[in-house]
């Protein structure tokens, strides 16, 4: 059943870093033990503060902030959640719970379209749209950067408090992007 609607959300892409090389050293289920000890980092973090876990993405995973959970403080969510979910997986690999990690997380906020999408014979709960577009690469510039938290200025002009000092950068291109952007880097 295809259900859809158009809502304003904040959208987290996480990914991990240098994972394929990591993996190419390790045994399937090595592979397997690690990212449930990393996703159930993710999972528990981003669900104290209303985010869902949308799709995993092999060695990442698309975060919604206000679909199909409580639709309030989007941006304040996703931002404590990131900030959150870095201090976990540091406090993770001393405790050697967890391989060493790094990985990089960018955060928009904006309309998609959210519902089920798919056909009858497969759909998922969803979210597709520009919006969803931006935040993926700004995740990508995590690289660029050298850094881990990167936000759009959308993001930053909706939230209050934060943990970190921002630093601006400005008219950033982005692959595919019609326009550059100004993005924040947190962590």
């Amino acid at each position: 059943m295809n259900f859809t609607f158009q809502q304003k959300v904040a959208i987290m892409f996480i990914d991990i870093r240098n994972f394929t090389c990591f993996a190419s050293k390790k045994s399937p289920e090595e592979i397997a033990l690690y990212i449930n000890a990393f996703f159930r980092i993710v999972i528990n973090t981003v669900s104290r503060y209303n985010g869902f876990v949308n799709q995993f993405l092999g060695d990442g995973c698309l975060v919604t902030f206000g679909t199909p959970l409580d639709p309030c403080n989007l941006s304040q969510n996703a931002v404590d959640a990131s900030m959150m979910i870095l201090r976990n997986l540091d406090k993770a690999v001393q405790n050697g719970e967890i391989e060493q990690t790094k990985i990089g997380i960018g955060i928009h906020i904006g309309e998609v379209v959210t519902g089920n999408l798919g056909t009858k014979e497969r759909y998922q709960h969803s979210v597709t749209g520009s919006a969803v577009i931006l935040a993926s690469r700004i995740e990508q510039l995590n690289k660029q950067f050298g850094s881990q938290l990167l936000v759009s200025e959308d993001v930053m002009r909706s939230v209050g408090q934060l943990d970190a000092d921002p630093v601006s950068f400005r008219n950033v291109p982005l692959k595919g992007w019609h326009q550059p952007v100004s993005i924040y880097k947190l962590a």
